[in-house]
């Protein structure tokens, strides 16, 4: 049954797992780390052919198959939402809470939908903690000091969301020490570990936002990382 009340949270002590109806690696999500499913929206459809059970269904309801409601079961709580002036991921994250999110189904298709998400993550940064997980990449946007273990030789970028200044870098190839990083100025993509620790440090007054991407190999200590930054 499709409820038309929106949950003000759904709460969870370990790692949740958002799916969205963008371009999903099935095996990748099917090996996800264990933690609450919420489909969000059309995404319920990678949930069942990743052969998970979804917690819950959150959306606006207007990319989802009546056949996937059904296949999903009469015991996952479906809740429906018109709210156009909030996407389904921005639903989603208004309604949980968790140490971490994972999201996947969020990269790729669509440039718009992408950069909405980024635009969200960037709006919420102070609640959540959230990875975008893709076939080729993980994208983490936070604010403040960052650091996680990586590999030597391993790319590594950042990107602006709004500007950034750093004071302190290290493990890059190219440092970003002194840097002051805009989305219409200079940027730091394709950068590369030389050792295996990376550390970044912006400087307190820009209070920018940023995104850390890399290679999805690296999602277990980017876990720890955003949980700890």
């Amino acid at each position: 049954m499709i409820k038309q009340t929106f949950p003000s949270v759904i709460s969870d002590n370990d790692i949740t797992i958002l799916v969205g109806n963008g371009a999903c690696d099935l095996t990748q999500l099917s090996k996800s780390p264990k933690g609450k499913v919420i489909a969000v929206d059309g995404g319920l459809r990678h949930v069942l052919k990743a052969g998970l059970t979804p917690n819950a269904v959150i959306g606006d309801m207007d990319s989802i198959k009546l056949s996937d409601l059904q296949a999903a079961g009469r015991n996952v709580a479906v809740y429906k939402s018109d709210n156009q002036d909030t996407t389904d991921f921005e639903k989603a994250l208004l309604a949980i809470e968790a140490p971490v999110c994972l999201a996947y189904g969020f990269l790729g298709l669509r440039v718009d939908h992408t950069l909405a998400c980024l635009s969200v993550l960037a709006r919420f940064t102070d609640k959540h903690k959230v990875i975008l997980v893709s076939a080729d990449d993980l994208v983490h946007v936070t604010k403040g000091p960052f650091s996680m273990h990586l590999a030597s030789e391993a790319r590594l970028s950042l990107w602006p969301i709004t500007p950034v200044k750093f004071i302190a870098s290290s493990g890059l190839v190219w440092p970003v020490d002194g840097l002051t990083l805009a989305p219409n100025g200079q940027v730091a993509t394709s950068n590369q570990m030389k050792e295996d620790w990376l550390s970044v440090t912006p400087d307190k007054k820009s209070e920018g936002v940023y995104a850390i991407c890399c290679a999805p190999e690296f999602l277990p200590q980017m876990i720890v990382a955003a949980a700890k930054a």
